[in-house]
């Protein structure tokens, strides 16, 4: 039994295909599950002695088996991960796609700090195909595998991530609002990965408008990928970023009200397009029928060029910008980071204590007086990087301080916790495409959660207890399993 529970781990968690077109015993071509077992059986004679002398209607071979091996793995695998998610606070990220059967399939990935390994972990949790991608079907959907799958309550989460859709986004009936109203402290995070992203429609801009984007984009972009990298760098520096991120957006609102700045893109612009011979528009100025407004005569018309640049492209691109920062970068998360990278320093305000007081439910006051005590502890480690939490996480490790500093350690634990992008659900889509296929679209949903499951987690799986997968196997069906296991 240990060799089919081999086959089946090799081929789940490299994606591939167990299935053959055909599979009758003169075929040559007759899947990789048979084709790997037929090839054991040249050099392990028990496999072979089963296979060739056994019962024919006993040898476990069939694609019943199959499924029922993959669905063994899968059950021992999650037990372990409800398991370990008992008595935990942890964050939910979750994205839907489309897979080549056009069905929308939802990933959840949880985030949870595990002691064992000192450090904030991240699970895939299961593919779940959507009926429907309204946000109450998808938060029925998540609500389903928070409380049915996972055995939580909504109360344990801290944090939920998702793309800045308004169906999941949406502050009065988004996702994002729906959890909320399980738990009015839930933090929701926009997946900084798409937090700098800017939308602009190019195909609209040619000749001299395609000139004048381009000298107008250019110094902002500088600015956007200067603020993106310090968000994306390895070692965080959490109030610098903060900085940042307040430091562009005062930047884009003085270039808002800038004329000199704007002169200076549009004089450039005039320039190359002289020295290479490219026309300069005219401004149309365009009629209005009294049929369509009575008003026609209070419409607003640009005498210039320039004018009408101003007023249709350039302010209308900082404004988009603006509120797209002002949007994804909320001023409740900006706060939280500011608290927790000046409780790191151990130099907290009182704004500061408040905040975490009420994101994370501790006492500040137990707060502030451990503080107090950890400035006249030497060797603390005094910065405001995110290497910076994990060097008080050992620190606190030893000699059990954590039990001392409770308040603090909890403050940490909880802010790694938090999410700040859903790249995890994009690495399972990629891995979608591959399990899903074009040739492997008609799999049921159920195998291709499994199969999902064993191909994402393989650290997981290879370390599963094989004992553990046939005691499930043996209860996998009510008729009784003749195979000595």
């Amino acid at each position: 039994m240990h060799r089919l529970i081999d086959i089946t781990i090799l081929l789940a968690k490299t994606g591939k295909p167990f299935r053959g077109h055909k599979e009758r015993e003169e075929d040559s071509n007759r899947g990789m599950f048979l084709e790997i077992a037929c090839l054991l059986k040249k050099y392990d004679p028990t496999l072979k002695k089963h296979l060739e002398e056994g019962p024919q209607n006993e040898t476990f071979m069939s694609n019943l088996i199959q499924n029922d091996l993959i669905s063994s793995l899968h059950s021992v695998l999650k037990r372990q991960l409800v398991l370990s998610l008992k008595n935990k606070k942890i964050s939910i990220m979750a994205d839907e796609t489309s897979d080549c059967g056009h069905h929308e399939q939802i990933s959840v990935i949880v985030r949870f700090y595990d002691e064992s390994l000192n450090k904030p972990v991240e699970y895939f949790v299961c593919m779940q195909r959507l009926i429907a991608v309204d946000a109450q079907s998808i938060f029925n959907s998540l609500d389903g595998i928070v409380v049915n799958q996972l055995g939580l309550s909504w109360l344990d989460i801290i944090a939920v991530c998702f793309d800045g859709a308004s169906t999941m986004a949406g502050n009065m009936n988004g996702v994002q609002a729906k959890c909320k109203e399980k738990k009015a402290k839930i933090f929701y995070v926009h997946c900084h990965a798409h937090c700098l992203n800017l939308r602009f429609n190019f195909a609209k801009l040619k000749t001299f408008d395609f000139i004048f984007a381009l000298n107008m984009l250019h110094p902002i972009l500088l600015l956007i990928v200067k603020v993106n990298s310090c968000l994306q760098a390895e070692e965080l520096n959490l109030l610098t970023s903060t900085n940042l991120i307040q430091s562009l957006k005062q930047k884009l609102y003085q270039l808002r009200s800038d004329t000199t700045f704007f002169n200076d893109i549009y004089r450039d612009t005039v320039k190359h397009c002289e020295e290479n011979n490219v026309a300069i528009p005219e401004v149309r100025k365009r009629k209005i029928s009294t049929k369509i407004d009575y008003s026609a005569n209070n419409q607003y018309f640009a005498d210039t060029k320039e004018e009408e640049l101003r007023v249709s492209c350039f302010n209308v691109v900082l404004d988009d910008l603006l509120n797209g920062l002002n949007d994804r970068f909320n001023q409740e998360t900006l706060n939280l980071i500011l608290a927790v990278g000046n409780v790191l320093k151990l130099e907290p305000t009182k704004e500061n204590l408040l905040c975490l007081e009420n994101a994370f439910e501790v006492d500040c006051n137990d707060l502030n007086g451990e503080i107090q005590l950890l400035r006249n502890i030497p060797g603390v480690p005094l910065a405001s990087t995110t290497k910076t939490i994990f060097h008080w996480i050992e620190f606190l490790n030893q000699n059990n301080q954590k039990n001392i500093f409770l308040e603090f350690h909890k403050v940490i634990v909880l802010f790694s916790t938090i999410l700040v992008t859903s790249c995890s659900c994009e690495r399972a889509f990629s891995k979608l495409t591959m399990v899903k296929s074009k040739l492997r679209s008609t799999m049921t949903q159920q195998r291709l959660d499994s199969l999902m499951f064993l191909f994402i987690e393989q650290q997981m799986t290879n370390n599963i207890n094989y004992d553990d997968v046939i005691e499930e196997f043996k209860v996998m069906t009510p008729s009784k399993r003749r195979l000595e296991l």
